[in-house]
């Protein structure tokens, strides 16, 4: 986004010209007084002399061509490696040569092209407006964060990437800074929504440019993606709260005696005598075999505490299903990218695999990772080198199909109707090789947790090998409480959206804004909000300010007959009670007919 004119009259300012008077035969005969700091030396009689052949050639051509034109440019070296820019305009018999040395103006050009490959090359997604906000120009970076072509942006306003996840003050305090000359800019943290409606966080950085003279020229925003350090974020919270669990539960460990215990208890201790017996006389490689064996017996022990606890939750009724409204290709995709390591570990490849976008879930999102951690960590345990497990995911009706598919040996046909029983064991019999699911307790759980989802797990042997543990999750999941809730606000009022907001999201609502059918439809189509709150503009409905007394809110679940209809209207202000009343209704109602 470069202002020619100001260009222009930058690179003018830099040149310094030269006049020089020459005859027919190119003897330099007047206009030398400043050429010898231009030329850097002695001036000879012949003005060609203080070029190479070729640039002669040039100079040559050019005063043939004055005989039908009065005047020529050209650019020419000199031998002193000087570049020129030279006007030659025929006076009589005598030629006048306008000289101008453009080493300055080459080395700002030379710039210019920096800046612009480092705008074609950077990971940094770029985007270019005019003062009005239209898109004149954008990065490759900014065409593959949100998955646009340029034909697309071009002349469209940068509003074609909110999401809908900011109110209306975010962009007014942003634009306040941006617009103040002081300032001229504004960062911060920002959930743009690329083309296919994905969401993308960035840190956004947008800066007024301005002419020498302070008029506005236009806008350049940066936007450095950000979305995979959140998504790692959110797995160490959950992390987090997994271990506060544990460490709540710990007192229980002490009432655990069971045989899956004591076995490897007692090969740490036998091995832990034979190594002390024989420490003397035991080779390096052999001591270090018996460690790692001690090693494998704690690992498996600690896996069967935690399996063991999870088991005692559930059969006590104990389990907290906390739920939320999240993304499952957003849940999956980073479940794989965290088993991905392991896996290369073995030399086995993870596919995933996806068919269309899923409408937000209600989940527990710690027991899905739980379950499909469980699952996928199986998988790479039997799956041979060089083999590859492919994870893909699937919208059948109301259902959505998760199959995790190993080129393992696969599991004996007996014994797969009991694979999800409680300490079942599972072994390729007749062979040195075997594939044992723990003591039964993981698949257990995950029957479990997949059934408190609403959904069921089962597993199938492949035609050759291997098999495929397929998870279907049916509809969308119940709404436990206002957490599972999302609202889409529309043509928000300036002095109730604010209080409306803060009141939805001290409760865990998920809140988007909008003021367009555009951005209303594209919110819709992607999160399906459950309610969605239109300000009644009618005259009728209007204070005496001219601002609206009425809040219509609208059913949006598609499990719903009464789906589009006015559920309740709100009288302006509105107050902290309603708006809990409110979200209770909506709850009971929504559960109530989808029982």
């Amino acid at each position: 986004m470069i202002d020619h004119l100001e260009l222009g009259k930058t690179l003018f300012s830099l040149k310094t010209f030269s006049r020089i008077i020459i005859d027919h035969d190119l003897q330099i005969v007047g206009g030398v007084d400043d050429v010898p700091d231009l030329f850097s030396g002695t001036i000879p009689t012949n003005f060609c002399k203080l070029f190479g052949e070729e640039n002669q050639q040039k100079l040559r051509q050019a005063i043939e061509k004055l005989k039908n034109n009065n005047v020529v440019s050209l650019a020419l070296t000199t031998l002193a490696e000087i570049p020129l820019e030279i006007i030659l305009i025929q006076k009589g018999q005598q030629f006048e040569l306008v000289c101008c040395d453009t080493s300055e103006s080459l080395q700002l050009l030379e710039q210019l092209a920096t800046f612009y490959r480092y705008f074609q090359t950077t990971p940094v997604a770029i985007a270019m407006t005019d003062p009005d906000g239209h898109i004149l120009e954008v990065n490759p970076s900014f065409l593959k964060q949100y998955g646009y072509e340029l034909k697309d942006v071009i002349g469209e306003n940068p509003r074609i990437l909110k999401s809908g996840r900011h109110f209306p003050q975010l962009y007014e305090d942003m634009w306040q800074q941006i617009s103040d000359p002081k300032v001229g800019h504004w960062s911060g943290e920002v959930i743009n929504r690329s083309s296919d409606g994905t969401e993308v966080t960035v840190m956004l950085s947008i800066s007024a440019v301005r002419q020498t003279n302070g008029i506005l020229q236009g806008y350049i925003a940066s936007a450095f993606n950000i979305s995979q350090q959140k998504r790692l974020e959110q797995q160490l919270k959950n992390y987090n709260n997994e271990l506060k669990d544990l460490n709540a539960l710990k007192s229980e460990l002490t009432a655990i005696t069971s045989h899956d215990l004591k076995a490897p208890i007692n090969a740490i201790i036998s091995r832990v005598n034979l190594v002390k017996d024989s420490l003397n006389t035991m080779t390096a490689d052999k001591i270090t075999e018996h460690l790692d064996k001690m090693i494998e017996s704690g690992q498996k022990m600690g896996a069967f505490i935690n399996q063991l606890l999870d088991m005692e939750r559930i059969e006590a009724g104990r389990v907290q299903f906390e739920t939320e409204r999240l993304n499952l290709e957003d849940l999956l995709y980073s479940i794989v990218e965290l088993n991905r390591l392991t896996a290369t570990d073995k030399q086995v490849t993870i596919d995933y695999q996806q068919e269309g976008k899923f409408l937000p879930l209600r989940a527990d999102r710690m027991k899905l990772e739980q379950i499909f951690n469980n699952i996928l960590s199986n998988a790479i345990n039997y799956s041979p080198s060089g083999s590859t497990i492919v994870v893909s995911c699937r919208s059948v009706e109301n259902t959505i199909q998760i199959d995790i598919t190993d080129q393992g040996s696969g599991i004996p046909a007996a014994e797969i109707a009991g694979i999800f029983d409680r300490f079942s064991q599972v072994r390729k019999k007749g062979a040195l090789s075997t594939r044992v699911h723990g003591s039964g307790l993981g698949l257990n759980i995950v029957k479990n947790y997949v059934e408190m989802h609403n959904g069921t797990v089962s597993v199938q042997n492949g035609a050759e090998r291997g098999c495929t543990v397929t998870v279907a999750i049916n509809g969308r999941g119940q709404i436990s409480s206002s957490a599972d809730l999302a609202a889409l606000i529309v043509y928000p009022d300036k002095k109730t959206y604010q209080y409306l907001e803060a009141s939805l999201k001290s409760r865990g609502v998920c809140c988007y804004v909008c003021k367009t059918p555009e951005e209303m439809q594209r919110i819709v189509d992607n999160e399906s909000p459950e309610l969605i709150f239109f300000f009644d503009h009618q005259p009728q409905s209007a204070t005496e300010n001219g601002e609206s007394s009425l809040i219509n809110v609208i059913l949006n679940d598609v499990s719903l007959e009464d789906r589009g209809e006015c559920f309740q209207t709100l009288q302006r202000p509105v107050d902290d009670i309603e708006v809990h009343n409110l979200l209770a209704d909506v709850i009971s109602h929504v559960n109530g007919a989808t029982a």
